[in-house]
């Protein structure tokens, strides 16, 4: 699943409207936030998400969860289809906009119900959504250079190679477009 961050807040707004008015206000909030340090510290900082795509039915389906946190919302939230496609969307113009912006999207076998997020020189953050979620943050300068070499073996390719990006944003684009209309 993408992160949170990643979520444009159109998309945020829409899902808490499945939330108790209380948490509402504190989720948005906190989430407008993210999203600006996010996107600020694009500017100078590297960041690679190694996400799982959702089978397309499952997205179909509503069954896909988001990543917001369970602090809020005492209870797992579901993309619709159209809030996932929006979501996809924002994905590809980070992708276009910042250069220090990565997506590994990869089978959900692989790393089913977690994410990755990698931040170059400032740590990594490996999240497990699903019961019992759980999170780990790594900022030990030793440990987040291994995991950047790990990172890049597993991939079995540069993170910043442009041939890469652009068939991330084919992929990405293509599930965004099939969604968009349902």
């Amino acid at each position: 699943m993408f992160s949170a961050i990643t979520m444009p807040f159109d998309v945020a707004k829409s899902i808490c409207l499945r939330i108790d008015d209380d948490n509402r206000s504190k989720l948005l909030s906190y989430h407008q936030n993210r999203i600006t340090r996010f996107e600020n510290s694009l500017q100078n900082y590297y960041f690679t998400e190694i996400v799982p795509i959702p089978d397309l039915r499952a997205i179909q389906s509503g069954k896909v969860m988001t990543s917001f946190p369970t602090m809020f919302t005492h209870a797992p939230l579901f993309y619709t289809p159209k809030e996932f496609s929006k979501h996809l969307q924002n994905i590809i113009k980070l992708l276009q906009t910042f250069d220090t912006y990565n997506v590994h999207p990869i089978p959900t076998s692989q790393i089913d119900g977690c994410s990755v997020y990698c931040k170059e020189d400032v740590g990594v953050i490996i999240e497990k959504s699903t019961p019992p979620a759980i999170t780990f943050a790594i900022n030990e300068s030793n440990m987040n250079a291994a995991f950047w070499d790990y990172m890049r073996l597993m991939l079995s390719k540069q993170p910043r190679d442009k041939v890469q990006r652009n068939i991330t944003i084919d992929t990405i684009n293509t599930i965004a477009e099939t969604l968009k209309d349902l």
